[in-house]
């Protein structure tokens, strides 16, 4: 017993003297399996990922009771009215045509079906619209019904419309042999004609490729706002997401392909982020691939990657600042030197700052990051103790320095690198509310206020509120119940496009196995490098059971990254401890690829068959449905 005591305590000495640590290495072969991989991802995130063209010119109803009336050139039969929604929607107006036997204007109206399931006729002016979103008027006009002037009446005021589509009997490109023969608007009111000047920016059908869908009304129109120095519509979260949405549109453009394209970009980043990290994690370049390939082949994550949503950037910041703090634990301050160990903190404090940035429950992390500091400096001094207690000190000479580095120099410095830069960061980023040139621009005050605004919304506003997609904490891991984003129109009968956000199963149920099983490995082993990814996890997670308010399956998005990396480490283990580990795993990917390729069209919005949707991708819980 006593040799075996003696074997411990030299075991833990030997651990305090260790001033060796891993230095990660990438070879030629880690580069060409991360481009390759990164590649194959890109192009799959960038397939129909939007419509390039969308209207540029807009015009806005000013005053009630203005009118103008166009001329089709000749008497056509109208099938269909559509009408692009600009950021203001808040307006009506009614559509007439002339009836020429009669020898005046008569509300023009289509047939539709209400809530009661009676056939009821429906005018322009009961239509609504979201921001950039196509609004059609479908082709249930009577069909003997012909007309050569259409007058369009403002009933009230600040409905913005970039385009309106005129189409006839069975065309599906808008007429474009239209002029405005008569008008009442004011000069100072701008010109109707921008909304019959770009017929081929208005499509026949309206679907996610030219039109937004979900949070997109919120967080894309949002970014559009931004880039045009206008005050933002959305406000419930910091504005560092929705300024990558405006970078996106000020690089590729004002279409949906430029509201998505940011977001797309970051989710491809996520990829090599995966690898580096899952290799850091293991020492092996086949967890730094596994953690890539459960990223790539993960449903939430794609479909995130394409939404003009804000997730996926906080996402990709909480990853990199758990990156580096994760550096700075597994290498210890000791062994990395004050220059080094400085670096490490400063990156993880700035994407910390970035995380909150984007939205303040990514702030959950930041205590985690707390803990894994705490952690890695509380190991220190229990190494100076050892060491000392050997009469050590002088062959490892920081053990003299501890309190000036890293209780003194470290603190003041953990101030500047968790604290001031991201505090600065976060309120830099609401720089843009101070400088609208349309509406009323913030001052600093205001900007103070909006924060305790952003407080009481999460807190105290959306408290009670209730929606059908809603989900308790306890069920993302199983996938309990997905969320439905987005439903096609115009589908031929037994035809249907449809978007969903979820796991897929293969990753998200191994994933709970891979922590159970990574957390056993990890303390049967005693292997410290888990430390900070249960950590992040339960830092991250936690906090979920405390929230009131109605959550989502997406909110168990930013935890996924470190449950893919506990899988990772766990398949690492399988692989070199298990006879036949490899033919498991490989059997294990290909169910992961498989799934991904079954729910394709369910997370890219390509229409199928009813029967596909639902024999092959509603049959896993009851409570799915999309």
């Amino acid at each position: 017993m006593s040799e075996l005591k003696e074997a411990r305590r030299q075991a833990r000495l030997d651990n305090a003297c260790n001033t060796s640590y891993y230095k990660m290495k990438l070879t030629a072969r880690d580069w060409i399996i991360m481009a390759v991989m990164t590649l194959v991802y890109a192009v799959v995130a960038f397939y129909q990922l939007g419509s390039t063209v969308m209207p540029q010119t807009y015009w806005t109803t000013s005053k009630a009771g203005e009118y103008f009336i166009i001329d089709l050139g000749e008497e056509v039969h109208v099938s269909r009215i559509n009408y692009f929604f600009g950021i203001n929607t808040d307006g009506k107006m009614t559509i007439q045509y002339y009836d020429s036997s009669a020898g005046f204007y008569k509300m023009l109206y289509k047939w539709t079906t209400n809530d009661k399931g009676e056939r009821v006729r429906v005018h322009l002016d009961d239509i609504k619209g979201a921001a950039f979103k196509v609004v059609s008027s479908d082709q249930n006009y009577d069909e003997d019904l012909k007309c050569r002037y259409l007058k369009f009446t403002t009933n009230r005021n600040n409905l913005e419309l970039g385009e309106i589509g005129i189409f006839v009997d069975d065309s599906k490109t808008a007429w474009e042999n239209i002029t405005i023969v008569e008008s009442t608007v004011a000069e100072e009111h701008g010109d109707p004609a921008a909304l019959f000047d770009e017929p081929y920016a208005i499509p026949y059908s309206h679907d996610y490729m030219n039109s937004t869908y979900f949070d997109e009304i919120y967080h894309g129109r949002t970014g559009y706002e931004h880039l045009n120095g206008i005050r933002p519509y959305e406000w419930t979260h910091p504005p560092l997401g929705k300024l990558f949405i405006a970078l996106g549109m000020a690089i590729f453009g004002t279409s949906m392909f430029g509201m998505r394209a940011m977001g797309t970009i970051f989710g491809i980043l996520l990829v090599p982020l995966m690898y580096l990290f899952g290799k850091k994690l293991t020492k092996d370049s086949f967890g730094g691939f596994a953690a890539a390939f459960l990223m790539m082949f993960d449903f939430m994550h794609f479909t995130h990657s394409r939404i003009s949503s804000i997730d996926v950037y906080g996402v990709t910041f909480v990853l990199l600042m758990f990156y580096f703090m994760y550096d700075f634990y597994v290498s210890r301050p000791q062994n990395l030197g004050l220059k080094r160990s400085f670096a490490l903190l400063f990156a993880s404090g700035l994407f910390m700052g970035c995380a909150i940035s984007v939205k303040w429950n990514m702030a959950y992390g930041a205590v985690g990051l707390a803990l894994v500091f705490a952690i890695t400096i509380f190991e220190q001094m229990w190494h100076k103790r050892l060491i000392r207690k050997n009469d050590l000190q002088d062959q490892y000479t920081w053990t003299k320095r501890f309190f000036t580095d890293s209780i003194l120099k470290t603190g003041i410095f953990c101030v500047l690198a968790f604290i001031v830069i991201p505090a600065t960061l976060y309120f830099a980023t609401f720089i843009p509310y101070m400088h609208v040139t349309e509406g009323q621009p913030y001052t600093f005050a205001d900007i103070l206020d909006l924060q305790l605004s952003i407080f009481k919304y999460h807190s105290e506003s959306v408290i009670g509120e209730t929606h059908s997609f809603q989900s308790a904490w306890y069920t993302w891991p199983v996938i309990g119940r997905p969320l439905w984003m987005y439903n096609s129109a115009d589908n031929p009968e037994g035809i249907r496009g449809t978007i969903v956000t979820m796991g897929n199963p293969a990753v998200w149920w191994m994933g709970i196995a891979g922590v159970v099983a990574s957390a056993i490995i990890a303390l049967k082993n005693r292997d410290r490098r888990m430390v900070p990814i249960f950590v992040a996890i339960l830092a991250l997670y936690l906090p979920w059971m405390l929230v009131e308010r109605c959550t989502f399956i997406y909110h168990y998005f930013p935890i996924l990254p470190f449950v893919m990396l506990s899988t990772a480490y766990m398949l690492v283990y399988v692989k070199n401890h298990i006879k036949i580990g490899k033919w498991l795993i490989t059997g294990y990917f290909v169910v992961v690829a498989a799934l991904f390729v079954i729910f394709f069209p369910a997370l890219t919005g390509i229409k199928v068959s009813e029967t596909y949707i639902s024999n092959w991708l509603l049959w896993f819980f009851p409570a799915w449905w999309f």
